[in-house]
């Protein structure tokens, strides 16, 4: 649990000293294409999962909106199997893959706002931070 613990405030603590490198502009993430600020499923760390993904979904959304990981909140995650690719947050002009994607959704709070995650075993989608996306709404946790 300790080396849990640690790994994650490890973690939370390098994106934010990346993130303060930057210049606050998207940065391009999409194969080949110069200034292509379009979302990219970001890697979940292998075996993560339960508590700890949900710890490691806190800190990025913590880096995120620059507050401390202590003032974000899971108010509900369940497991949903996407339609296809996209993970329910279609870009446009993107072309995803058609087939169903076995996942999870995450909804989390910070500062009276909530915030949707997408994503599957492997990889996520912070949907609230994707600008000019249609993000399914339609999955919902009980």
């Amino acid at each position: 649990m300790y080396r849990v613990s640690f790994f994650l405030a490890l973690l939370a603590s390098l994106a934010m000293l990346l993130d303060a490198c930057g210049d606050g502009k998207p940065q391009a993430t999409g194969a080949g294409s110069s200034g292509d600020t379009r979302a990219t499923h970001r890697p979940i760390p292998a075996g993560l999962s339960g508590k700890a993904l949900e710890d490691f979904l806190r800190a990025d959304l913590a880096a995120r909106i620059g507050i401390p990981a202590s003032e974000v909140t899971i108010r509900a995650t369940c497991d949903v199997t996407w339609p296809d690719g996209s993970l329910g947050v279609s870009e446009p002009g993107s072309v995803s893959a058609q087939v169903l994607s076995p996942g999870f959704l995450t909804l989390l709070m910070a500062r009276g706002r909530e915030y949707r995650y997408h994503g599957t075993a492997s990889s996520f989608i912070a949907a609230s931070f994707v600008p000019g996306a249609t993000v399914d709404t339609s999955a919902a946790c009980p």
